[in-house]
């Protein structure tokens, strides 16, 4: 018989909510890798999308957009059990606060005559 270097989920009973839960006590890191790859993936894409169009980027409004969909996916993953922490849940909130913020001091700033 194999070892194995971790415990395999028990998927008999339940659904994908156990599995994940047993994945992220083993692999803790996992969830907010998750969503700063989204947070990244929403902030490149429609920063490269919006250059290629117009011709200039406008970041604060593509980070505060990517920000708002981290904090939906981030409350979303609060409803399962253990899947993403408080903690990491206000830091989220944190900083889409910061990229308001940031947001509207630049504002109208990108804007073409």
């Amino acid at each position: 018989m194999t070892d194995y270097l971790y415990d395999f989920p028990n998927s008999t009973f339940a659904g994908a909510d156990p599995i994940a839960a047993s994945l992220i006590a083993q692999v803790p890191i996992l969830p907010v890798l998750f969503l700063a790859s989204v947070y990244f993936i929403i902030t490149i894409s429609g920063s490269l999308g919006q250059a290629l169009k117009r011709g200039y980027v406008d970041l604060a409004m593509w980070s505060l957009f990517g920000m708002i969909t981290v904090d939906l996916i981030a409350l979303l993953m609060t409803l399962g059990d253990g899947i993403i922490s408080s903690i990491t849940l206000g830091i989220c909130f944190g900083l889409t606060i910061l990229n308001a913020f940031w947001f509207f001091v630049t504002f109208g700033r990108f804007e073409q005559q």
